[in-house]
């Protein structure tokens, strides 16, 4: 016998309540709501995440505010920065500036790089052509001169590596279509670094020869560092502008203990960028379009940071009031930058002299060339997104350089030509080209730049 209520009935015999009824049917409907509201969350979630995948493949795909291309976000994935290796003196010091981090000191040339990092980064780029024992990309030139063979060695800056590391097979087919070299085993040889300038190039160029190395001809492609670089690097910070760019940094002999905490919340920046990194970089994030938008994101907020901070260390640095002979070299004075970069184009003359002389002495074939830049006035048609990307405003240090002391280069290298040394301007080899070889505000080009350069490049060779 059973006593009933409303809502739960007595089950004498078991001495339990059980749910009556019509209250299983309540929770039975609050069953079905909850299930209702919960396929409904889930399905409004899947809607909007769907929809932020689509609205990120539309921002990456037509590069809506400035955002870069699905393949250029993802190579910024594989970019690490290198970790200290326990035992090992393999280390880069993550709170120098990233152009920086490669490079140990060299006793004649300043630096080279490190050739003993696991991961070799160049201008934010993954580079698995390897680093030589004497801290240069590519094979170390051979000691013999070898019939049928040309060894050619690049020299120069971050546009020379570039011209080696992604156009050096496009110079070679394109002297190989030319009955100079058609029979010739070509060897192309790498002697440019990133922030080189001269005398750098000079001293490479004696110290290689001296170590008893061959070069049948040595191309240098250079002039944009020997003005910009002093200019933005050395001169602000009283250090000598013919010492390597921001000397002060590689020969520190003490630091600023305001420097040493802009230096810490830089590595913290750093650390929080490859923390996500790591996340971004494995599936399923690396395939989705969302989550390489907000990689993209986090790393360029992170990024800014970071140059904010390295902005403000070279500030503090500048400000230094004792600074050490070692990090200043001598001193040097100047009236105007008109005086400043009239001695810069002078030096760079007179290296370049230097390199043909010593290049003739040899029987080397000594081939030098001035490197484009958007910034020389007229010599180039720039695209739409050159204007916008590429063409800083009129206080950028770098068009401030190249519009004041190009002439000069050219002037300078007028006076080369008319001393028999085989110079060559080549500002305006994209005059007639409408389409898009710069890369950046500063004076690097895209694939297309690059290849353009060999092909000139590899033109004047086979005629001279």
């Amino acid at each position: 016998m059973t006593r009933s209520s409303f809502f739960c009935k007595i089950n004498k015999r078991e001495g339990r309540f059980e749910p009556s009824s019509f209250y299983g049917v309540i929770m039975m409907m609050k069953n079905r709501k909850i299930f209702f509201y919960t396929i409904l969350t889930i399905l409004l979630l899947l809607g909007t995440l769907i929809l932020a995948e689509l609205t990120s493949l539309v921002l990456i795909s037509f590069h809506i505010g400035d955002i870069p291309s699905r393949s250029e976000i993802r190579k910024t994935l594989d970019i690490r920065s290198v970790q200290k290796s326990e035992g090992a003196i393999t280390i880069t010091e993550e709170q120098l500036p990233s152009w920086m981090q490669p490079h140990i000191i060299h006793p004649y040339l300043g630096f080279v790089r490190n050739h003993m990092l696991p991961r070799q980064v160049f201008n934010n780029r993954v580079i698995t052509v390897p680093v030589n024992e004497y801290g240069f990309f590519g094979n170390l030139p051979g000691k013999h001169e070898s019939d049928g063979k040309v060894t050619i060695a690049i020299t120069g800056g971050s546009v020379a590596l570039e011209l080696f590391l992604y156009a050096g097979d496009i110079l070679k087919r394109e002297l190989r279509n030319s009955l100079k070299f058609a029979s010739k085993d070509i060897e192309m040889i790498c002697l440019a670094l990133g922030g080189m300038k001269q005398p750098q190039q000079l001293m490479v160029l004696n110290y290689f020869l001296a170590l008893g190395h061959h070069f049948d001809i040595i191309v240098n492609c250079d002039g944009f560092n020997e003005v910009a670089l002093p200019f933005a690097q050395n001169i602000p910070y009283n250090i000598f502008p013919y010492y390597p760019r921001a000397w002060g940094i590689y020969a520190a002999k003490s630091m600023n203990i305001q420097v040493a905490i802009l230096y810490g919340k830089l590595s913290e920046s750093k650390k929080r960028q490859e923390k996500w990194r790591g996340v971004m970089s494995k599936p399923p994030f690396r395939q989705s379009h969302l989550s390489l938008l907000l990689w993209h994101l986090i790393s360029s907020h992170e990024e800014n940071k970071q140059n904010a901070f390295d902005q403000q260390i070279r500030e503090l640095v500048r400000l230094k009031k004792h600074r050490h002979p070692q990090e200043t070299g001598p001193s040097y004075t100047f009236n105007t930058n008109e005086e400043l970069f009239s001695d810069l184009a002078e030096m760079w003359k007179e290296s370049s002299f230097q390199m043909w002389k010593i290049c003739t002495a040899y029987g080397i074939g000594y081939y030098h060339f001035l490197q484009p830049n958007q910034y020389v006035k007229n010599s180039k048609t720039l695209s739409d997104w050159e204007r916008k990307h590429v063409y800083a405003g009129p206080n950028n240090l770098s068009r401030k350089s190249v519009e004041q002391a190009y002439p000069d280069l050219m002037a300078a290298g007028k006076d080369l030509a008319e001393q028999r040394v085989p110079f060559f301007d080549l500002t305006n080899i994209f005059k007639n080209n409408s389409e898009t070889v710069y890369r950046d505000n500063s004076c690097h080009y895209n694939q297309l730049g690059n290849e353009l350069l060999a092909k000139r490049i590899a033109n004047v060779l086979s005629k001279y």
